[in-house]
């Protein structure tokens, strides 16, 4: 429920006015306290309160609930819907059941003048019904395979980051096995000398703040003594 609303499920509903020849046409969900428009035709309304919609009464239906002339009806005696400016006076509905058989909603279509379904609009409405549901769980399941996709590709990238990491640990462990045990000496692109360890240091007898930003066209001997190279 208060999910957007889907251009193929408002052509649905207008189908359905234009089949049944109604103004109106609801799809819907409802729960224990209100009536939830999906997509609508003929009305601007959102949701109504559970205990004033017709469709209460179409959920304990097992096919179309039709009321031809909604004044002929005790059961919609106290109902506003009815009773109003604008009443409704006809009413279909059916419901619409999730995959494990459970109304969850209806289509319904209404008419302000009493009216009465012929044997292909009831049969219209069973299949519209069923487009719905269709579609609906259509898009359940794309959702599940967008959730595993991106569930595969977000795996990929960790694997990838530990992959790096691993790599990027076993050169620093190399790294530092080397400038342990070896005189290093580390030049930038350009060839300035950028950074030295202590065994070299030890070895040619400098200081590092005497290396660094030399070239390297300058070949190192022993303090004092270099080359150009």
């Amino acid at each position: 429920m208060d999910t957007p609303e889907e251009e193929y499920l408002n052509d649905l509903a207008q189908l359905t006015s234009i089949i049944c020849n109604t103004p109106v046409t609801l799809i819907s969900f409802i729960d224990d306290k209100r009536q939830w428009y999906k997509a609508k035709i003929g009305t601007s309304a959102i949701e109504v309160p559970v205990e004033e919609t017709i469709c209460q009464y179409t959920l304990v239906q097992q096919d179309i609930l039709e009321f031809e002339d909604t004044w002929n009806e005790r059961l919609l005696d106290s109902n506003p819907h009815v009773h109003s400016e604008n009443a409704v006076r006809f009413y279909a509905g059916i419901n619409l059941y999730s995959e494990n058989g459970h109304a969850i909603g209806t289509i319904c279509t209404v008419n302000l003048k009493p009216q009465k379904l012929d044997d292909n609009q009831k049969e219209s409405l069973r299949i519209i019904a069923k487009q719905v549901m269709l579609h609906l769980n259509k898009n359940k399941e794309n959702d599940s395979l967008r959730n595993e996709l991106k569930l595969f590709v977000d795996e990929k990238i960790e694997f990838a980051e530990r992959q790096l990491k691993v790599q990027e640990q076993a050169y620093n462990n190399l790294y530092n096995a080397i400038e342990k045990s070896n005189a290093v000496i580390e030049f930038d692109p350009e060839g300035i000398v950028i950074n030295v360890n202590n065994n070299f240091l030890d070895i040619f007898g400098y200081k590092k703040n005497e290396l660094i930003n030399w070239t390297r066209k300058y070949h190192f001997i022993r303090r004092g003594r270099f080359s150009a190279i």
